[in-house]
C-alpha cells in the first residue's frame, strides 16, 4: 500500500483504551509511535512494527513501513503487511503482503461491537445513539459512508447518529468509500413502555376489539412514531379518535358508514378525500424507499393537484428504479382500494399521520 502524507503520520490502527492491541516497535532516530498506533516520520527510512496482544502477549500483525521525505513538506509511505508474524517474514523479501484500509463499528464508548458478537442493539422509538468507527491501516482522511437498510425503521447521520423511528428491524452500515470495506451491525427498535394502557382506554368508554393487546400496541407505536407523547397531546388525540371512531360500537372496522364517497373516512381519525390518501401513501412509499424521485406534500399545505401530481410522480420514480408492484402495493392500494385498506392495514399509523400533517401538536388546545 503506497500512499503519499502532509505531515509524514500514518495510523496503523486507532486503538482506544478498550482495544485489545498496541504497537510494539523498532527504537529508530526517525520515528516516532504512539500508543493509538499513529507513527510519525521525521525523516527517510525503513521501520518494523509489531502489534501484540495486551491479553495474551502474542504478536498479532507485522508491519514493515519506508519513508521517503518528498519535495513540499510531503511523505511517500510504503505499508507491507507480513502474514507470518516472527519477526522475521521481512528477511527474505517474499512473504509480504498489502493490507488494505478497513473499518469496524464501535459503541459510543469506543468499544468495537466486533468485541461483543453475541450483543444483540435494542432501541426504542424516539430513542438515538451515536455510534462510532475505527479504522485499520488509515492513510490520508478517507471518505466513510453511513447507511441503514430500513429506513421507516432507523436513520443515521453522516456522523453516525441514529434514530429510533418505527418498530421494526434494520442493519446499520459504516463503509469505507474508497475500499468498499464495510462493518454492520442488526438493530431492533420496540415500542418499549406503553404511553397509554388498555385499562386507561376501557375507562374512557373504548371497547373491548379496539383494546386488544395488538391495538394497544399499535395505539402506542402511534404515539411515539408522530411524538404524541405529553398528556395534553395525547388527550387531545385520543378524543378526537374517541369522536370519529365510533368507540361504543362492538366493531373494530374503523370505518364511516353510511357514506357514498369513495374515498370516505377511515382509520381511527376519518381521514376523508381522495387527495389525503394519496398523501399519506406518497408518505409511506417514500419512508421506505427515501431513494425516490419525490417528496412528501401534506394536504394541509398543499392543494389537490399537487398532491396528485406528486404522487403519480413517485410512483414513477418506483417504476423506473425497477421496484416490483408487489413491494408497492401496501402502499399503493392505500389509494387504488382505498378506505378499506386504511381500516385494517393502517388505522392508527394513518391517524397519526393525518395528526402530524396537518401540525396538530403545535396546536394548543385550552
Amino acid at each position: 500500500m503506497h500512499t503519499v502524507s502532509r505531515d509524514g503520520t500514518l495510523c496503523l490502527y486507532l486503538c482506544g483504551e478498550a482495544e485489545d492491541y498496541f504497537i510494539v516497535r523498532d527504537h529508530t532516530q526517525n520515528t516516532v509511535v504512539a500508543g493509538d498506533g499513529s507513527i510519525r516520520f521525521t525523516s527517510s527510512g525503513t521501520v518494523r512494527v509489531w502489534v501484540r496482544s495486551r491479553f495474551t502477549g502474542q504478536v498479532v500483525d507485522c508491519y514493515k513501513i519506508t519513508a521517503v521525505l518528498l519535495p513540499g513538506n510531503q511523505t511517500r509511505l510504503t505499508v507491507v503487511h507480513y502474514c507470518n508474524c516472527d519477526g522475521q517474514a521481512d528477511a527474505g523479501g517474499g512473504n509480504g503482503t498489502v493490507r488494505p484500509m478497513s473499518i469496524e463499528l464501535c459503541d459510543a464508548n469506543g468499544v468495537r461491537l466486533s468485541e461483543s458478537p453475541c450483543r444483540s442493539w435494542i432501541m426504542e422509538i424516539g430513542e438515538q445513539y451515536s455510534f462510532g468507527y475505527r479504522i485499520r491501516n488509515q492513510t490520508g482522511n478517507p471518505e466513510v459512508k453511513w447507511s441503514v437498510s430500513a429506513p421507516e425503521f432507523l436513520s443515521v447521520d453522516s456522523d453516525g447518529t441514529v434514530y429510533a423511528k418505527d418498530a421494526g428491524i434494520s442493519k446499520l452500515r459504516v463503509e469505507l468509500l474508497e475500499t468498499g470495506s464495510f462493518c454492520e451491525t442488526e438493530i431492533e427498535v420496540l415500542v418499549g413502555d406503553y404511553l397509554v394502557t388498555a385499562a386507561q382506554m376501557r375507562q374512557i368508554g373504548w371497547n373491548d376489539a379496539k383494546t386488544s393487546e395488538e391495538e394497544m400496541e399499535d395505539i402506542n407505536r402511534t404515539l411515539k412514531k408522530f411524538e404524541i407523547t405529553t398528556t395534553e397531546r395525547i388527550r387531545h388525540f385520543l378524543a378526537q379518535c374517541y369522536i370519529e371512531s365510533g368507540v361504543s360500537d362492538a366493531g373494530d372496522d374503523y370505518l364511516q358508514d353510511n357514506s357514498t364517497n369513495p374515498y370516505r373516512g377511515a382509520g381511527a381519525i376519518q381521514m376523508t378525500n381522495e387527495y389525503e390518501y394519496q398523501a399519506f401513501a406518497t408518505y409511506k412509499i417514500l419512508e421506505k424507499y427515501p431513494f425516490l424521485d419525490g417528496r412528501h406534500l401534506p394536504a394541509a399545505h398543499y392543494y389537490a393537484y399537487e398532491i396528485k401530481a406528486m404522487y403519480d410522480q413517485v410512483c414513477q420514480s418506483a417504476e423506473e428504479a425497477g421496484l416490483n408492484a408487489s413491494k408497492l402495493c401496501i402502499y399503493t392500494d392505500i389509494v387504488t382500494i382505498g378506505p378499506l385498506h386504511v381500516a385494517q392495514m393502517f388505522p392508527w399509523e394513518s391517524a397519526g399521520y393525518y395528526w402530524q400533517a396537518h401540525d396538530l401538536n403545535q396546536k394548543q388546545m385550552h
